[in-house]
């Protein structure tokens, strides 16, 4: 065997046991950091902001394991709450469109039920592709037998898949951020019907009705940004289905306003946005008074902030929020002592730099600004796994000095750019000979081989015992 073939085996083989030793490291660091964090974290208290039905933001705490439940005021006094009047809200996402399509996108994300009378003969789905410029239809079945009834596609009902022309235009950015059901609004409709969706496309807002097997573009802008379900701002739930279905209404965001329509899709009012929301997600709730107060989805969960806005987008009135996520830790401290699971700068910095929208908590932000905003707000984390990858690179490389190897450079740079693991699958990779002190110039040197590493002088031939059978 060649030296060279016998690196590459070497190499090789400390790959398989650098995976090894990751694997068993990052089991083993992360089920230690869980427990360390609830022994830190004794009564494991998180709060949530939450909104009754006429918009008021109260906060909702759970105690112990989610057991204990209980809703204070922003002031925080304790207020008697049952979940019959909180309001259900759903954030407004934020445009995604300004980077490419990464990764297509799984099944599960690109097909959606739509919400359908329970007791009724059909259900329906609605099935897209995986391309940017998404191309869906819809497909029902009758649940006794089992079979396909037909499709719906742009020109309404066919009994076969309606041709890429006639299928709906969708977002392929949102689907593959959030998946097909975020285009959705489930069971909107003001005579109390749940089989009555709507799509949103980029033709418009689409009523569909599954029922009688049509489709409607009720809202033709072709701006629109995302959609979601909220409620008309009232003190008490509706006593039927009829009064809790027509109490609903959608919200239709655009970059620079938000549109109100009632459960028949007319304009109830149009607010404004600030420009410090052109960009983000957030939840909008309307409110009795005619404004709107808006919640923006916190990068950190603990922090949060509220605008109440005017029908003209003027931000009237401002307020931050901490809350108890349930952890003592700092974001830094959790950042840095997660990174420890996996401690390696190379594989951290790789997700970086090939998708910094994760790093950065923003998927509107382009390359180059998602980038730096990741960078920005860990840097301590990238500072501390390099440290800790530094220490067994410089040990890697005063062992391969020591012991005279070829690559020293090569298994340095190995070391330091997957870190420890590496650094453990570097150690079990090769038997590794006694060091001696060599006869001549006395320094320990590796004796595997004819003559010293450092003196170059060949080591004395053992001492002739007598025993000795030569052939």
């Amino acid at each position: 065997m060649t030296k060279r073939s016998e690196q590459f085996r070497y190499l090789a083989l400390t790959v398989i046991l650098s995976v090894g030793a990751g694997l068993i490291w990052a089991v083993v660091f992360g089920c230690g950091l869980e427990i360390i964090k609830s022994i830190a974290t004794p009564g494991n208290v998180r709060e949530y902001l939450v909104f009754k039905r006429d918009g008021t933001p109260i906060i909702q705490t759970y105690g112990g394991n989610y057991e204990v439940m209980t809703f204070h005021a922003l002031d925080g006094t304790p207020l008697e709450i049952t979940q019959d009047d909180l309001g259900y809200r759903s954030p407004l996402m934020e445009s995604i469109n300004q980077r490419k399509l990464v990764f297509s996108p799984p099944w599960s994300k690109r097909i959606g039920g739509l919400s359908s009378d329970y007791y009724g003969p059909e259900a329906w789905y609605i099935i897209c592709d995986d391309n940017l410029q998404s191309r869906g239809y819809l497909v029902g079945y009758n649940k006794m037998a089992k079979a396909r009834v037909g499709y719906i596609g742009r020109n309404g009902f066919r009994p076969d898949e309606p041709p890429r022309d006639e299928q709906f235009s969708l977002d392929g950015q949102t689907i593959a951020q959030w998946g097909i059901r975020a285009l959705i609004i489930y069971g909107v409709d003001s005579m109390g019907r749940t089989d009555v969706n709507y799509l949103l496309s980029e033709d418009g807002l689409l009523r569909i009705d599954a029922k009688e097997r049509t489709v409607k573009n009720v809202w033709k802008e072709t701006d629109l940004i995302s959609a979601a379900m909220s409620y008309k701002p009232q003190a008490d739930a509706g006593k039927t289905l009829h009064e809790e279905l027509s109490s609903r209404t959608i919200l239709l965001r655009t970059p620079d306003r938000v549109t109100v329509l009632d459960s028949s899709a007319k304009e109830i009012q149009t607010y404004p946005l600030p420009a410090e929301l052109h960009s983000g997600s957030f939840t909008f709730v309307p409110l009795q008074d005619g404004r709107a107060l808006v919640q923006k989805s916190p990068h950190n969960r603990q922090r949060t902030e509220l605008l109440w806005i005017d029908t003209a987008g003027k931000v009237v009135e401002r307020k931050h929020l901490d809350l108890n996520s349930g952890s003592q830790f700092s974001k830094t401290t959790h950042s840095i002592t997660g990174s420890l699971i996996m401690p390696s700068i190379g594989i951290i910095g790789g997700v970086f730099v090939c998708y910094p929208w994760a790093p950065a908590e923003a998927d509107s932000l382009g390359y180059w600004a998602a980038l730096g905003k990741g960078l920005h707000i860990y840097w301590p984390m990238l500072l501390f796994l390099f440290v800790i990858c530094v220490i067994p690179a410089v040990a890697c490389y005063r062992r391969q000095r020591k012991y005279g190897l070829p690559w020293t450079w090569f298994w340095t740079g190995f070391v330091l750019f997957f870190g420890l693991p590496a650094y453990l699958g570097y150690l079990a990779h090769r038997f590794w000979p006694a060091r001696l002190p060599c006869p001549s110039c006395d320094k320990p040197t590796p004796r595997d081989r004819e003559a010293c590493f450092f003196c170059k002088q060949d080591f004395p031939a053992p001492v002739a015992k007598g025993i000795e059978v030569f052939t």
